[in-house]
C-alpha cells in the first residue's frame, strides 16, 4: 500500500473532498503530460491519499488533510464539478472548450489558454482519480507541526525537499515513503486527539469517463525507441508490479516490494530519482533499487550520475525506516535504448556511515551500506509494448529481447 500527497488550493480542496476525487493538471506538451501520467500510474487501489492545501490567509485547512483511499483507476473527465453550497468548483477545460492546462510565460505572468489566449485564473484538472474517506480528521496539520515540531519521531524528508522547489518545479502529486505516510497519519490523529468525524460527501456525477490509456505506438521512433523518457517512465510505473519479463528481474519478488515511486526527491537541490523501489524482508527493509531512465543511449555520464546519488539514497532509505536497520543494499539500475560501446562500471563497494536515525527504535548505530554494480537494461518498443533485455556488465550491444 502506497501513500500519496495531492497538492490543492482552498477552492479545489472543498470540491475534491466532497465529491471524492483527486484532480490533476493536463499539460499540452507530450513530455510534460506523460510526466503527469507517470504520477497517476503510480497509484494503486487501496493506496492512502492526503491533501496538502497551499497556504491561504485565514483558512483552517492549510497544510495536510485526510485520510482518503484510492478506489479505482485514473480517468479523464473534463466535466466541471461544482459545489452548489459554496460555489467552489473544479474545472476540466477552458471556457473555449480547450482541455489542456493554461500556461505562463514566466512565474510572474498570468496563465493563459493556449487555444483562445484568455487569462485562466483557475487550474484545469481533467485527469482524475476516485477516492473514498478512510478516516477523517477535522483539523489539518499545519507546516510548523509537520516540519518543525519534533515531538513525533521521524522527518518528512521528501515533502521537505519539495518545499524548496523553485517556481514551476513543484508537482501535483508526491509519492511519499511508507514511514512518511505513517507519520502523517500519526500527526493527524494526535493533533485531533484521536477524534474523527464523518464529512459531508456526495457521489461523483454520472459523466462519461475515459480511462487513461498510454499511447505507446504514437510516441515511438522508427528505431523502436520512445520520443521521451517520461513515456517510458509512465509505462514502467503502470507495469512495475505486473511481473513483466525483464522488469521483474530488477523489481524482485512482489511480496518483498514495499514501495515504488516516481520523481522521488533526495536532496534540497530538488534532484529526483526517476523511480525508487524499496524492498522489505522478514519485517525489515533490506534494499533500495534506484532506476535511472534514458530514452536513448546509456553512456558514461548516466553511470556517473547514478553513482553520485547512491549515498544520498542510502541515507533517505535508512534514516526513518521502521524498525531501524543496520545494513542496506543499494542497487543502481539504468534503462536505455542501447549501451555505449565503452562504459566504466563502478565495482561493488561496502562502507559504513553513522546516520543519525529518526526512527522510534533508533539507536544511532552505524549503517553498513553496500552499493552493488549497476544493472543495465535496454528496451525496445515491439508491437506497442515495451520489451526489455537485461545486459551482463560486459555487454555492449542489444540482444535477446525478452518477449
Amino acid at each position: 500500500m502506497g501513500a500519496h500527497v495531492f497538492v490543492v488550493d482552498e477552492n479545489t480542496l472543498t470540491v475534491h473532498t466532497k465529491f471524492l476525487f483527486c484532480g490533476v493538471v493536463n499539460p499540452s506538451g507530450i513530455k510534460e503530460r506523460y510526466g503527469i501520467y507517470a504520477d497517476l500510474m503510480n497509484l494503486r487501489v487501496g493506496d492512502l491519499v492526503f491533501f496538502y492545501q497551499r497556504y491561504s490567509k485565514d483558512s483552517e485547512s492549510n497544510g495536510f488533510n485526510g485520510i482518503y483511499e484510492v478506489t479505482g483507476e485514473p480517468f479523464f473527465d473534463s466535466t466541471e464539478i461544482i459545489d452548489q453550497t459554496t460555489g467552489k468548483k473544479v474545472v476540466g477545460k477552458c471556457e473555449c472548450g480547450y482541455e489542456y492546462s493554461a500556461k505562463r510565460k514566466n512565474q510572474f505572468s498570468p496563465a493563459k489558454c493556449l487555444n483562445c489566449g484568455r487569462i485562466v485564473d483557475y487550474p484545469i484538472l481533467p485527469n482524475r482519480v476516485p477516492i473514498r474517506v478512510k478516516v477523517f480528521y477535522k483539523k489539518s496539520v499545519k507546516d510548523d507541526y509537520a516540519y518543525v515540531d519534533h515531538t513525533d519521531h521521524g522527518v518528512l524528508w521528501t515533502m521537505l525537499f519539495r518545499k524548496t522547489t523553485g517556481a514551476g518545479r513543484a508537482r501535483s502529486i508526491m509519492h511519499i515513503l511508507p514511514e512518511e505516510g505513517e507519520k502523517l497519519g500519526r500527526l493527524l490523529k494526535d493533533h485531533n486527539r484521536e477524534n474523527t468525524i464523518i464529512p459531508t460527501t456526495q457521489s461523483y456525477p454520472a459523466t462519461p469517463r475515459k480511462p487513461l490509456v498510454l499511447d505507446i505506438k504514437g510516441n515511438v521512433e522508427k528505431d523502436g525507441t520512445l520520443k521521451f523518457e517520461t513515456v517510458l517512465q509512465a509505462w514502467i510505473m503502470q507495469n512495475i508490479d505486473k511481473e513483466v519479463d525483464g522488469l521483474k528481474e530488477i523489481v524482485g519478488p512482489l511480496n518483498e516490494l514495499e514501495y515504488f515511486g516516481a520523481w522521488v526527491p533526495y536532496s534540497l537541490s530538488t534532484e529526483t530519482v526517476d523511480i525508487l523501489c524499496l524492498h522489505r524482508r522478514d519485517g525489515a527493509r533490506f534494499k533500495a533499487t534506484v532506476i535511472e531512465l534514458k530514452n536513448k543511449e546509456i553512456n558514461q555520464a548516466a553511470v556517473d550520475q547514478t553513482d553520485n546519488y547512491t549515498d544520498w539514497i542510502a541515507q533517505l532509505a535508512t534514516e526513518n525506516a521502521e524498525p531501524e536497520i543496520d545494513a542496506i543494499q543499494i542497487q543502481p539500475v539504468i534503462i536505455g535504448s542501447k549501451k555505449a560501446r565503452y562504459i566504466n562500471l563502478p565495482r561493488q563497494r561496502t562502507f559504513t556511515r553513522k546516520y543519525y536515525s529518526n526512527s522510534l527504535s533508533g539507536k544511532r548505530n552505524e549503517k553498513h551500506i553496500t552499493i552493488n554494480v549497476p544493472q543495465l537494461l535496454t528496451y525496445k518498443v515491439v508491437d506497442g509494448s515495451v520489451k526489455f533485455c537485461v545486459l551482463p556488465s560486459s555487454s555492449s550491444s542489444l540482444s535477446n529481447y525478452v518477449s
